[in-house]
Formats: C-alpha cells, structure tokens, sequence
C-alpha cells in the first residue's frame, strides 16, 4: 500500500536551516530534567526541519542538554519510507497525522517541549474524520495541525510552524487566531518572501 501524494512538497533547505539558527540555542531551555528534548515533528516529509536541527549546524554545549529524541508522522507511505531509511533513531509512524492524534495524542500530551512543521496548507477532507475530539474540527490543515501539536506542548514548550501568511492578518482567521492566541503566546513571526 505505497503511494505519494501529488500536492507533496517539502521544505525548502534554506528555510529549514534558518528554522534549526533560531531554535538550536534555546535547546537547552526546551529540555526536561532529564536534559532531553521531545520533540515532534507532525509533517516530516523527508525531514528536512529535523535535518537542520542536527550537527553540524546544531551543537549544543550547554550542560543542561543531552539529546534531542524526535517522534515524526508522515501521511506519504513513499516519504515516510525513505526518511525511517534515512533516520532509524526517529520514531517514526506512517499514517496521517488525525490518525496519530486520535491513537497517541493521550500519551504524548504535556511531554512535548519542541514541535516543528510546515503542515499542509490544503482541506483536511477524510482524514478529519480519523480524530473526533470536538476541540479540533478545523477545515484548514494547517489550523488543525497548528492547534492540535501547540496543545501537546509542555508548559513554556515551543512550536514552530511555517503556515500562510493570513494567518495574522487575514480577515477569514479571525477566529483561529483568537482560539490560538487565547491559550498560546506569540513569541515572534516573520514573512516569508
């Protein structure tokens, strides 16, 4: 049952890599007791935000962090094949990621100190059907994929997202971006050109 999916596209390098500079030197801030941070990355493609966040560019000296231990989700049967190829230290679920909420979100809630993606910007369509929590019935993958990891965070966790622009300014999200800002705080947002 392997298939990809026409509308696929992964993040380009540059913007990954520019993601791994602002992230890498708040590892340390992100890690638990134990110095490790859990990290998801809910979109991963062929995990090129994970990439990014490893060495070269992201050595991190600070005494209170040891590790970064990565869980990612993958809809693509192709892609997630070729990134659990790639990176057999991820723990890596091929499914859509309603899915992977609806079977893991429980477990995972309030672990997660970093989440990082550029989910898909088009309709959930069926897959919305796969998660029946009532908080999360956004059309707009992008919202629900936003809302939902961002809740999984622990306390002062971080989550990055490349998602439209309309976001912060567009008339239509209004509501989204009050349903997100009300329980989540900005810290910083910038426009891609």
């Amino acid at each position: 049952n392997e298939f990809a999916l026409i509308h696929e596209y992964y993040t380009p390098a540059a913007v990954a890599d520019a993601i791994a500079d602002l992230v890498c030197p708040l590892l340390a801030d992100l890690a638990g007791h134990d110095g490790v941070v859990r990290a998801l990355e809910p979109t991963v493609g062929l995990g090129r935000l994970i990439r990014a966040m490893g060495p070269p560019r992201c050595l991190v000296t600070d005494p209170r962090y040891k590790e970064t231990r990565w869980s990612a989700v993958e809809l693509s049967d192709v892609s997630a094949k070729m990134f659990a190829a790639m990176r057999p230290d991820v723990a890596m679920f091929s499914m859509s990621i309603e899915q992977w909420m609806s079977e893991h979100a429980a477990r995972y809630q309030g672990t997660l100190g970093l989440v990082v993606a550029n989910p898909p910007y088009g309709q959930r369509g069926e897959f919305a059907l796969q998660d029946k929590h009532p908080d999360y019935q956004d059309r707009a993958a992008y919202a629900y994929v936003m809302r939902r990891c961002l809740d999984l965070l622990v306390p002062r966790g971080l989550g990055v997202f490349v998602i439209p622009a309309g976001f912060l300014t567009g008339s239509t999200n209004r509501k989204l971006r009050e349903r997100v800002l009300l329980r989540h705080h900005l810290e910083v947002a910038f426009r891609l050109p």
